[in-house]
Formats: structure tokens, C-alpha cells, sequence
């Protein structure tokens, strides 16, 4: 073999070592994204970004996010490896120790389970997740309370954007309101009543209409929680596309979080979503 072909030989193998490392890196970076998607933290493209990708799985187990330089620290590294990818672990419902030492000793293999199986965040260490002991539909009992955007102190007309039902009932304050930021109700301030309300696009379900296909039947039930002062339950009543938080006070309180069924004072949420920046709202106290 003349030196010419062994030149041709290892530039090839040099070329396919190139391209396996490239797409075993952006397949690593999918698995990553994977897991950060069950805590709508990211997108593919920025988990594809070196170092920022850790960034965005510490915004998982809202960690600060200047750990990522422990990860160039000899030793010190090892043990955020643990913590790291322990705690999303636990957040999925996971055992921590198990996940966080079988990472750090087998590396990828442990987050291929995390990140293709169907585990869901189960525990927030700022806000409690509690079991869902309502059916999605209303009970029988339930009496749409508001139905039009107040804008105080008068109430807006029925118009084309939706179907207003029923009467607002403004006997029983709760000292809180919903600031509609986005959406079709988007410059209103609605008082949430103190039997709570359900947001959805069904008007024989829903005691606040939102006319758009994204959003289901029984999208949002929201009511005051009389066991704490100014705090509220939010229940998303097994909606299509989902209800998004974003937590107030946060270094990661620029991205949205999917919930199910929490319970949190109003100071500790930025802001509501449904579906997907379909209609947004603030929730404050009126006191």
C-alpha cells in the first residue's frame, strides 16, 4: 500500500469518526431535550448549545444556574452529576440515589429511561402537588358565576367574541383577580368568585367562554383555597394542550411550567397559560 492510499484511508476514517461523534453529540442533546421537555424547559435547538444545555437542566430542578461551573472542577463535578440528574430523577418520580449514582457510573444509559419513558414532574419543593379528587366535568351542583369581562365598574356587552352566560355573582368576594394579559379578554380584570370558576370554550361546562379550538370543553378550573390566605388551586381538568405557570421570584421564571392539580400562593405565580399563549392572566389580590 503506497503511502498515498494510507493517507486516503485514515481521512476517511478520520471523516466517519467525525460524523458518529457529531451524531452521537446531537442525539445526546436529544436525549437531554427529551428530558427537559417533560418540564417545558427548552427547545432542541438550545439544548444543542454546549454548556447551556446544563444550564437548562439545572432550570429543571430550579438550581442556580451558576452551578454549571462546578461541572469544570475536578471532584466537585462528580458530586453535581449526582445532584444533578438525582434531583430530576426525584422530580419525575425516581429514586435519587439510584438515578444520580447509576448516571454518574454508566452515563447516558440511566437518562435514556428518563427521557423516553412517561414520567411526569410528581413534587415541587416551592408549591404542593395534590391528587386530583375531582372528575374533569363540573358536579352536578356547579353554577357558572361569571360569564363577561367586567371592566369596573360596569360590564361589557355581549359581543361576537364569545358566548357570555350566565350572571356574575359578586355577593361573595374572594380578594382575588384575574388580570387577563393576553387573548380575548386581554385589559380585563375579572374577581375570581368564591365557589371558584372553570375556564373552557363548552358553555354548559365552563362559567368563562374562551372561543378557540386549542382550547378544550373544561380547560381550567381555578379556585380560592380557604385553608390559606391568598392562595389558589389550579386544576387543569385533562385539557388537550395543556396549563402553563410561570413561577413569580425565580431565576427561571421566564420559562413555562405544565402543571396538573397545584396549590400555591398567588405571589409565587408570574403568570397563567392555556394552551399554547392562547390566553394569559395574572392573578393578584384585590386587598
Amino acid at each position: 500500500m503506497t503511502d498515498q492510499a494510507m493517507i486516503i484511508g485514515f481521512g476517511v476514517a478520520m471523516l466517519f469518526y467525525f460524523m458518529f461523534m457529531i451524531v452521537l453529540y446531537v442525539f445526546g442533546c436529544y436525549v437531554l431535550y427529551r428530558i427537559g421537555k417533560k418540564f417545558n424547559v427548552g427547545t432542541f435547538g438550545l439544548y444543542l448549545i454546549p454548556i447551556y444545555n446544563i444550564v437548562l437542566l439545572l432550570r429543571c430542578i430550579k438550581a442556580n444556574e451558576w452551578y454549571v461551573l462546578g461541572f469544570f472542577i475536578p471532584f466537585v463535578n462528580i458530586a453535581l452529576t449526582v445532584y444533578l440528574f438525582g434531583n430530576i430523577a426525584q422530580r419525575l418520580g425516581k429514586d435519587f440515589w439510584l438515578y444520580g449514582i447509576l448516571t454518574l457510573l454508566f452515563g447516558g444509559i440511566p437518562l435514556l429511561f428518563l427521557a423516553f419513558d412517561s414520567s411526569i414532574p410528581v413534587n415541587d419543593s416551592n408549591y404542593e402537588f395534590v391528587a386530583a379528587t375531582q372528575p374533569p366535568n363540573p358536579p352536578q351542583n356547579y353554577n357558572p358565576v361569571i360569564a363577561v369581562p367586567p371592566t369596573p365598574p360596569n360590564y361589557l356587552p355581549e359581543t361576537n367574541q364569545g358566548v357570555y352566560k350566565a350572571t356574575p355573582d359578586l355577593t361573595n368576594s374572594s380578594n382575588i383577580i384575574l388580570s387577563f394579559l393576553t387573548g380575548e379578554y386581554v385589559g380585563n380584570q375579572i374577581e375570581l368568585p368564591a365557589n371558584g370558576l372553570i375556564i373552557g370554550r363548552d358553555p354548559q361546562q365552563a362559567g368563562l367562554i374562551v372561543n378557540s379550538p386549542e382550547i378544550s370543553r373544561a380547560h381550567l378550573r381555578i379556585m380560592p383555597d380557604n385553608t390559606e390566605l391568598d392562595c389558589v388551586l389550579l386544576e387543569d381538568l385533562n385539557s388537550a394542550n395543556g396549563t402553563f405557570i410561570q413561577r413569580a421570584n425565580s431565576l427561571t421564571s421566564d420559562y413555562w411550567e405544565k402543571i396538573t392539580i397545584v396549590r400555591m400562593p398567588i405571589n409565587q405565580i408570574k403568570k397563567v397559560m392555556l394552551a399554547e399563549q392562547v390566553i394569559e392572566f395574572a392573578i393578584i389580590s384585590s386587598k
